[in-house]
C-alpha cells in the first residue's frame, strides 16, 4: 500500500477507512501469522527476530533489497537500522498478506525511519 499524498488524505473517502474493530481484526490476523512463523522458535512476533535470523524470516524481492542497498547508502543506515526497518517492512508485508517483502512495503518502512528520525527526538 503507498501512502496518500496531503491532498488525497484531506479529500479522502471517510468509508472507506478502516473502523477501529477493522483494524483490530488485522492485528490479530498477522499475530496468528507470526505465531505460526516462528512456532519452532523462542520468539513470537517479527518486532523480536534476532539479528542472525533476519536474513531467513525477512526475505526481500530483488527491488526492495535495491531500495534497502540505496537508502543504508544515502540515509547512512547503520546494520542495527536495517534490521529495524527490515522488521517493521515484515509487519507490512503481512498486513499485505505477502510472504516476500516488496519494494512498497520496504519503502513504507523506510517512511517510519525518517518520520522516527525527524519527529521523535
Amino acid at each position: 500500500t503507498t501512502a496518500p499524498s496531503y491532498e488525497e488524505f484531506r479529500n479522502m473517502d471517510t468509508d472507506s477507512l478502516w473502523t477501529s474493530e477493522e483494524m483490530a481484526k488485522q492485528v490479530q490476523r498477522v499475530h496468528i501469522i507470526q505465531k505460526e512463523r516462528f512456532k519452532d522458535e523462542v520468539f513470537s512476533f517479527n518486532s523480536k527476530i534476532p539479528a542472525e535470523k533476519i536474513a531467513q524470516y525477512c526475505e526481500t524481492s530483488t527491488e526492495a533489497e535495491e531500495l534497502l542497498k540505496q537508502a543504508f547508502s544515502q540515509m547512512g543506515l547503520t546494520g542495527r537500522a536495517c534490521n529495524k526497518i527490515l522488521k517493521i517492512a515484515r509487519t507490512i508485508a503481512d498486513l499485505d498478506s505477502s510472504e516476500l517483502i516488496l519494494e512498497n512495503h520496504l519503502g513504507e518502512a523506510i517512511g517510519f525511519r525518517g518520520i522516527d528520525k525527524s519527529y521523535w527526538k
